[in-house]
């Protein structure tokens, strides 16, 4: 099953020399971790030529909990992290990503 990914991954096949990316069969099989800031509310529009219009007007909050409910729908299990008062950066997401990743380093797992 092949679908488009937003503006910026769209062709991260040839970018990476890695055919059939994503792998959704793949993906299946791993834990999977969504994280975004509860403050990231700035208002991203893709590019509508490269994703026919979807997501317009959302914000990365919104998008990413799409793109949780759009992994669902084909069997990608994920777990997503809003983190409280954090925009987006990244240096913010680290404590969520260290909780995470704690079970999957130590043998414990996350799936």
């Amino acid at each position: 099953m092949q679908y488009q990914w937003p503006n910026g991954l769209l062709d991260a096949s040839r970018k990476f020399s890695i055919p059939d990316v994503p792998d959704f069969k793949t993906m299946a099989s791993l834990p999977v971790q969504l994280v975004v800031g509860e403050e990231d509310l700035e208002i991203i529009d893709t590019d509508p030529a490269s994703n026919a219009g979807e997501g317009m007007g959302e914000t990365r909050v919104d998008k990413i909990r799409r793109l949780k409910a759009a992994l669902y729908e084909i069997e990608v299990q994920s777990e997503l992290e809003v983190v409280p008062s954090a925009g987006h950066s990244s240096e913010q997401m680290i404590p969520a990503l260290k909780v995470w990743l704690g079970p999957l380093i130590n043998g414990t797992g996350n799936k």
